[in-house]
């Protein structure tokens, strides 16, 4: 009880006792839900999310920055992609498993601008970016960590991908791929160390460096994920033997639809990608 809840023995106890007189069946639903509660959420109005997509196409600039950044019009509708004047913000619907419009993620129109402004309270740690749709694609999905990431995947002609948006996974995250699918392929963006270095950096001070050798979150945040699902199939998408990704890409945002599939087809064990000592 305590290693399962996350408990202290004072709190293990009292919660046995509090249930003493419970049947036994009554007992046994309240503690899984203790155990494993159930999100919940808040649904935005579906009337907001349709006058942003209509006003996403009585804006030029702001279409054409998301045909820059690769992608087509039938993608753009396929994900109700939408745009605020008010904010100068492209925004990405988000919502639940089961299709429950919870929120927007807003990205400037702008690749100088990488701020991110998604509405209010916006669930993001409960629930993965197009879950609605990959769930019901079969028992593989890759994982991308940004919505515009997922939707290049989808648009390469993967419709089972999802997106955890930061570069942190939670344990909702892991329960649901781990409910929901067999195998896991993970590409997470493969970050430049050098962008990433740190003063008095203790995980390379423990590696017996002296100064920081320079991390990379995104491939950080995949060994993570792997670790957390030790019965799934894990599987690393790769360009090619010990190549990430194609020149220098950090993501799939910076691949063609060709080079996205070209990964994905040449996904490797994480066995075998382990073995490339990548850090």
């Amino acid at each position: 009880m305590k290693r399962v809840g996350d408990r202290n023995e004072f709190e293990a106890r009292r919660l046995i006792i509090s249930k003493k007189n419970d049947t036994t069946a009554d007992f046994a639903a309240q503690l899984q839900q203790a155990l494993n509660p159930t999100p919940e959420f808040v649904e935005f109005p579906q009337a907001t999310l349709s006058k942003l997509e209509a006003a996403l196409w009585e804006n030029e600039k702001a279409v054409e920055y998301l045909r820059s950044r690769g992608f087509t019009d039938e993608t753009l509708r396929t994900f109700s992609i939408g745009y605020s004047a008010k904010k100068n913000l492209v925004t990405v619907p988000m919502h639940t498993s089961n299709g429950m419009p919870i929120g927007i993620i807003g990205r400037s129109p702008s690749d100088n601008d990488k701020q991110f402004k998604n509405s209010l309270k916006l669930p993001t740690s409960k629930t993965l970016f197009n879950m609605n749709r990959a769930r019901r694609q079969g028992e593989t999905v890759i994982l991308t960590e940004a919505s515009f990431d997922a939707m290049r995947v989808h648009q390469a002609g993967y419709p089972n991908v999802v997106a955890c948006l930061s570069g942190s996974v939670s344990p909702y995250h892991i329960e649901q791929l781990d409910k929901n699918f067999n195998t896991v392929v993970i590409m997470t963006d493969f970050d430049k160390k050098e962008k990433h270095m740190y003063n008095d950096c203790k995980k390379c001070a423990k590696r017996g460096f002296k100064l920081c050798a320079g991390h990379n979150p995104g491939r950080d945040l995949g060994t993570k994920i792997a670790a957390n699902l030790p019965r799934k199939r894990v599987m690393w998408a790769s360009f090619e033997d010990k190549v990430v990704y194609p020149h220098d890409a950090k993501d799939a945002g910076d691949m063609t639809d060709h080079e996205i599939r070209q990964c994905l087809r040449n996904a490797v064990t994480n066995f075998e990608y382990t073995s490339w000592n990548l850090y």
